[in-house]
């Protein structure tokens, strides 16, 4: 879930057409395309970091603030790829699918907000948890807890960045790209997702040091 080259897939048996090795990146191009306008996923996702500092108290908040949103974003993330698979699975219906997922956004964010809370207060508790409804995606946690404890905020920022962008670029695909070119979703699959993460996450660091 929060690793951020994972691949998070849950039908590893399907048939998938994209080869990285073969086919152009035509979403990487999207990406390069969008990245100096006013809509640029990375933009969005610094002006996301830089609310997050300026709500917060202390570096302990700020600390608390962004593991959350890191959370909850990773967890939308992934709503997002699965949605890309219904629209591939049902593509006569694109339109509708991506109107009704707009649609139901607060009842979404309703119940990413629960796990986040579990999956906060998993992390807060050093790994350990009596159990709950998010207990099946505690293990995607795990290589947090040690960062975590240490207050690494430079580890934390980073990877909010990485999540925030990725996550600002998928809505941006889906919502804007897919509607006016309704072949994109089957150019989203797994292979192609975790691709595009790890450009993204050497974009981000690059950025990062240019700083």
């Amino acid at each position: 879930m929060l690793d951020f080259l994972k691949n998070k897939s849950k039908d590893k048996n399907k048939e998938i057409n994209y080869n990285p090795s073969h086919d152009k990146n035509y979403i990487w191009d999207y990406f390069q395309k969008i990245s100096e306008t006013e809509n640029s996923p990375y933009h969005q996702a610094i002006q996301a970091l830089r609310g997050v500092e300026q709500s917060a108290r202390d570096k302990e908040e700020f600390l608390y603030f962004m593991t959350s949103d890191i959370i909850f974003t990773a967890l939308h993330t992934t709503v997002i790829e699965e949605m890309f698979n219904t629209i591939q699975n049902n593509s006569e219906y694109t339109l509708e699918l991506i109107s009704k997922f707009a649609s139901d956004t607060q009842m979404r964010d309703d119940l990413i907000n629960d796990h986040t809370t579990n999956h906060l207060n998993y992390l807060a508790n050093g790994g350990y948890c009596e159990g709950c409804d998010s207990c099946e995606g505690h293990q995607d946690l795990e290589h947090l807890i040690h960062y975590w404890k240490q207050g690494d905020q430079s580890y934390f920022t980073k990877l909010y960045l990485e999540v925030q962008t990725i996550f600002c670029f998928l809505e941006l695909v889906l919502f804007k790209l897919i509607p006016k070119h309704p072949d994109v979703a089957f150019l989203m699959s797994p292979e192609l997702i975790n691709q595009t993460r790890g450009l993204l996450a050497s974009h981000i660091s690059k950025k990062i040091r240019e700083v």
